[in-house]
């Protein structure tokens, strides 16, 4: 009886400690997806609690998606995975899938087709009248998205104005009538603070809101497109805000 009782009390604490584990949570993966045919080599920068200490691999094997190497930072909460990805490979939602033990824990990662013709995408050039837009300070399309987080439009002094997106759409008749063949506007990625230059950026992959939506700024690129008007995307990866999850 006292070995049937020891018994169960160990599986009761063995069990108790296998649940006590804490739960891999992956918080970032960036780049955010890829794409077939690409050049340029891809590394998945991943951002966890522990997350170094777990294998990863991509499924399902065998659509030349594959994982090559792993590459440990000093800090255990970051892993970066070396992707090879075969000018073949199926575009599709593949899983990343990290392993420690018996645990695993699975996170979507999308591989997707090239938009047609997107290699052969013209840039501006020296036969471009390119127009630098400063968008918090050029118009405000939307009095909506001019308060948020507490900070708001004060043009007395230097912080934001409440220029948007849509402001820019409400002028793109004015800047095709002056001959602008190309607009190149300030980093327009979502900084946390009240910086209007734009060039703190917090998220990479999000258009500040007070500017407007990922959504919006895509309608904004096709409105400019139709006029024959080409957008720059000012993009500055030396370096970002102090709001950013790298720091």
């Amino acid at each position: 009886m006292k070995r049937v009782f020891s018994f169960i009390m160990f599986l009761a604490v063995a069990t108790a400690a296998v649940a006590a584990q804490p739960k891999l949570v992956v918080s970032h993966v960036e780049p955010l997806s890829w794409w077939v045919g690409m050049t340029t080599p891809l590394q998945l920068m991943i951002n966890g609690e522990g997350v170094s200490n777990y294998d990863v691999e991509i499924l399902p094997a065998g659509q030349g998606v594959d994982g090559k190497q792993i590459h440990k930072a000093d800090s255990p909460n970051y892993l970066f995975v070396d992707v090879a990805v075969a000018q073949d490979a199926t575009p599709m939602e593949y899983t990343l899938r990290f392993k420690e033990g018996k645990r695993s824990y699975d996170v979507p990662y999308v591989i997707a087709s090239r938009k047609e013709g997107s290699r052969e995408r013209a840039s501006f050039t020296n036969a471009d009248f390119v127009y630098l837009i400063m968008p918090d300070r050029f118009a405000n399309g939307n009095p909506d998205n001019d308060v948020l987080d507490g900070y708001q439009v004060n043009r007395e002094g230097n912080g934001r104005h409440g220029g948007d997106i849509q402001g820019i759409v409400n002028h793109l008749d004015y800047l095709d009538n002056l001959g602008v063949t190309a607009v190149w506007l300030n980093p327009v990625q979502y900084n946390k603070g009240g910086q209007s230059h734009g060039y703190s950026i917090s998220d990479f992959y999000l258009i500040d809101p007070r500017l407007g939506s990922n959504e919006e700024y895509c309608n904004m690129i096709d409105k400019a497109h139709e006029k024959g008007i080409k957008v720059v995307m000012d993009m500055i990866f030396n370096h970002c805000g102090s709001a950013h999850w790298w720091i």
